[in-house]
């Protein structure tokens, strides 16, 4: 028997965005290629943006809408790092 992604039960998909920047624009494209096939073969399971961003005020708001508009994440990890303000967006 084959197996794919929807052959699994998943609690969630996560990919990292930093592997994905190091490759610039194809990495960008296969990120959004394996959130939309799991979107397609699992759309109850949600995308985890392994981001572990940690800036504050507009660029803070930036890297969120990155996340959760640009790819469509469903959550992200974080780095609090530098106190709430990096987590508030």
């Amino acid at each position: 028997m084959k197996k794919t992604f929807a052959t699994f039960v998943a609690c969630a998909g996560a990919s990292m965005l930093s592997a994905n920047a190091l490759a610039a624009e194809a990495a960008e494209e296969q990120l959004q290629r394996v959130i939309a096939h799991i979107r397609k073969v699992a759309p109850a399971v949600p995308i985890v943006l392994d981001a572990k961003r940690g800036d504050i005020g507009d660029t803070a708001k930036l890297y969120a809408r990155e996340a959760f508009v640009r790819y469509g994440a469903d959550a992200v990890t974080l780095s609090p790092y530098m106190g709430f303000d990096t987590i508030a967006p």
